[in-house]
Parts: C-alpha cells; sequence; structure tokens
C-alpha cells in the first residue's frame, strides 16, 4: 500500500518561492550596479534575509528526505527526533527571514522619510525583533531540557502548548500588520513630491507590494495551531508553505521597485540614456542669461547629478524609484549660466 505524503509538493512549492526571491534579488542588485550606483545597507539585509530563506528550504528539503509530509505514523520512529530537531532549526532561520526582509524595507523607506517616520520605523524595527525573536526563544525554552523539544524519549517538564500557540499566533498576526504598515508608508512620501498623478501612483504602487507579504503573514498564523496540536507532519504543508510565501513575497516585493527602472526606460534606449542630458548653445553670442535648475542629491561623501524632466504644465516628473533620489539630503540650487 502506498505511504501518503505531500513532501514533494512542500519541496516543490518551497524551491519555487525561494527561486523567484532569488531572481528578483538578483535583478535588483544588477539594476543598481548598471547605474553604478553602491549597494546601501538595505540591499545587504536583504542578501541575509535570502539566505535565511535558502538555508530553511535546504532544512525542508532534508526533512522530506527522512520522511516529513507523511503521517506521523508513517515515519520510520528513529527519524521523528531528527525532523523535529530540523524543522527548530529551520523555524529559526525562517523567523530571520521574515524580520529581516521586513527591516529591509523599513531601511529603504527610513531614507526617504521624515522625523516622525523614522521613528515610527525604529519602533517597527525593533518590535519585529521582540515578537518574532520570542518566538524563536520561546520554541526552545518551553521543555527543559531543551532536548525534549525534540525528542520525547528525554524525561523532562514542558509548558502548556495554549502558550507557544497563543504569542506564536499573535507574533504572526503583527507580523503581516507590519507589513501592511510598511506598504502604506510610501504614499505619504510619493503624495508629497512634485510629480504628475500618474506618476505617484505608479511609484507608491511599486513600492506597496508589500501587502501581500502580510496577507501571507496573517494566513500562516491560522495554519500554525494544526502543526503544534496536530499531525505535524502531513498537516505541515500549509504552514510551511505559507511561512516561505510571507518572507520570498516579502523579498520580491522590496526588489520590484528597482526593476521599474528598466521597464521604463526599455522604449527610450533607442533614442537615448539615462541621466544623459544635452544644453543647446546659441549660435550667437548675446548678453542674454540663462538660468537653469540643477538637482543635486548627496549621497554620503558623493554627489550625483539627477535630471528632472518637466511637463508641458512645469511640474517635474523626477521618480525616487527611476533615479534612486532620496528626499533627505536633496538639495536644489539654481545656477546661472551666461553665454
Amino acid at each position: 500500500m502506498a505511504v501518503e505524503s505531500r513532501g514533494h509538493a512542500i519541496g516543490a512549492i518551497t524551491w519555487i518561492l525561494t527561486i523567484a526571491a532569488l531572481v528578483f534579488l538578483s535583478l535588483r542588485i544588477y539594476c543598481k550596479r548598471k547605474r553604478g550606483r553602491s549597494l546601501w545597507y538595505d540591499d545587504f539585509v536583504l542578501m541575509f534575509a535570502w539566505i535565511c530563506l535558502f538555508i530553511v528550504t535546504c532544512c525542508i528539503s532534508v526533512n522530506i528526505s527522512r520522511g516529513f509530509g507523511r503521517h506521523i505514523a508513517d515515519i520510520d520512529f528513529p527519524n521523528l527526533p531528527f525532523i523535529l530537531l530540523m524543522g527548530l532549526i529551520s523555524s529559526v532561520f525562517s523567523l530571520l527571514a521574515a524580520i529581516y526582509s521586513k527591516v529591509s524595507f523599513a531601511l529603504t523607506v527610513f531614507r526617504l522619510s521624515d522625523y516622525w517616520m523614522r521613528g515610527l520605523l525604529c519602533f517597527v524595527i525593533f518590535s519585529l525583533h521582540i515578537a518574532l525573536g520570542g518566538t524563536a526563544l520561546l520554541s526552545f525554552i518551553q521543555c527543559t531540557p531543551a532536548a525534549r523539544n525534540w525528542d520525547s524519549s528525554v524525561e523532562g517538564k514542558c509548558w502548556n502548548k495554549t502558550i507557544f500557540v497563543t504569542y506564536a499566533v499573535a507574533a504572526g498576526a503583527y507580523s503581516g500588520c507590519i507589513d501592511i504598515l510598511l506598504a502604506l508608508a510610501p504614499w505619504k512620501i510619493v503624495w508629497n513630491l512634485r510629480m504628475e498623478r500618474k506618476e505617484k501612483y505608479g511609484v507608491a504602487l511599486a513600492m506597496s507590494m508589500g501587502v501581500f507579504a502580510g496577507g501571507a503573514g496573517i494566513t500562516k498564523s491560522f495554519y500554525l495551531p494544526e502543526v503544534v496540536t496536530g499531525d505535524f507532519s502531513f498537516d505541515g504543508l500549509s504552514f510551511v508553505c505559507w511561512a516561505q510565501a510571507e518572507s520570498a513575497i516579502c523579498i520580491i516585493a522590496a526588489s520590484i521597485p528597482h526593476l521599474r527602472i528598466l521597464l521604463r526606460e526599455l522604449p527610450n534606449l533607442h533614442s537615448q540614456t539615462p541621466f544623459s542630458t544635452h544644453i543647446t548653445q546659441p549660435t550667437q553670442p548675446n548678453n542674454s542669461w540663462r538660468q537653469t535648475s540643477i538637482t543635486s542629491i548627496s549621497q554620503g561623501c558623493a554627489e550625483r547629478p539627477a535630471i528632472a524632466k518637466m511637463t508641458d504644465n512645469g511640474s517635474d516628473k523626477k521618480s525616487i524609484l527611476n533615479y534612486d533620489i532620496e528626499m533627505n539630503g536633496l538639495e536644489r540650487s539654481s545656477i546661472v549660466l551666461r553665454d
């Protein structure tokens, strides 16, 4: 009689999510390097989040080879402690991936924010470490000795499972709400820029894809009780896949705004190159004055020029995504040129 297993489905879904996140992360880095932009803290934090996601997927694959995905009764008993231990290790890295994928986007928004929003983002980063870090800690200290968490043959005592489940569900729901909050934060920033309305919508929507990660995080929380109190191996399909989806979607969402640069410039590649401008000199010298507005951006110790395209109504179409313009450190100066 064939053994019923969901292992292959779990493996396929988790690897697809991990590879998809890697593709978008690689494109993000490529777009920044293509323009000669140096990588910043948010890029390195996002790379770390993907590494954690990759470790989780590898742990899941190892567990599947030992029988994870089958009913507990169909798993060889000597493999159960190993599967449980790998599950605890993978849960820690899964929480790290969730934390730092959100922290990366928070750092991106931090560079564009005013002081009060920066304070809010600092609270978000701190609270995420407390909420999700607490979940990782509880998963190891709920039993004494710690080995009893993954090996039921070890004598010891454990807390009531309701304590861990209640805290983990609340922390997971809070994490999902943070994703939604971070997805809404760019709207206030973008709406204060001098841009066409359609440009504002495009930029804000590109930076708000994290709302889907929030949905995945909240959905994951509803499946946690099934894993802790039921057949954790066979019933773990939904929880494991939604947990992976939360971090993977967050990485993808944090990368999408940078990819929009390439999509927007593709139609114009044949006629002009990015970050280039031409000043037409008059054929005859005269005493007229010409005034040009130049936008410069201070980033660390370096300054980069940013091109502001003007529409017919005089509003500039500069985009914080198209040219990585940061609101903080943005300086405008009028330079008077004489022919």
